[in-house]
């Protein structure tokens, strides 16, 4: 593990670890078996609060009917209005055919987290550009899908200069 302290040299120093596996009993341990090919994403989302806003209002979309902010794929990737494929559009650059469904989402001065489902698999691409787009917030990212038994998850680090 790298020293922030020890590495200051290192501005705006950034990793990510990535583990995939297959690992069919874990659905004991999250809460039994939800509906087949219905993937859970859990993404937590940590900083300092002006970042935590920032981001909020950046890659949030806030619904007035439901007085509450929402996960939107579409508004962190837009589909291109020339494309001829939304479909395959959508799986690669969203990792799902749909957008995500039956988001929660909890704002807190330093932390977010985000509750949501998608089809079939985990939405890896929407979590890998908003960490590109916002290094230095931290990253905690798990998903899992019990009807094809599979579960990851994705951890970003930021690691900033303490002299800044």
């Amino acid at each position: 593990m790298l020293d922030a302290a020890k590495n200051s040299h290192l501005l705006n120093y950034t990793k990510t670890i990535v583990k995939d596996r297959l690992f069919y009993p874990f659905f004991y341990f999250y809460g039994g078996i939800k509906m087949a090919n219905e993937c859970m994403n859990y993404i937590k989302i940590t900083g300092r609060p002006e970042e935590i806003t920032l981001f909020k209002e950046s890659y949030l979309l806030y619904n007035e009917e439901e007085d509450d902010y929402v996960l939107d794929f579409n508004y962190i990737t837009p589909i291109p209005k020339d494309c001829e494929n939304d479909y395959s559009f959508r799986i690669q650059h969203w990792g799902n055919k749909w957008d995500g469904t039956n988001a929660y989402v909890d704002i807190c001065d330093d932390e977010i987290y985000i509750d949501v489902s998608t089809a079939w698999g985990p939405c890896c691409p929407i979590v890998d550009k908003l960490i590109h787009l916002c290094p230095g917030l931290e990253f905690d990212y798990k998903y899992y899908e019990s009807g094809c038994a599979f579960l990851g998850y994705r951890y970003h680090v930021a690691y900033e200069d303490p002299d800044e």
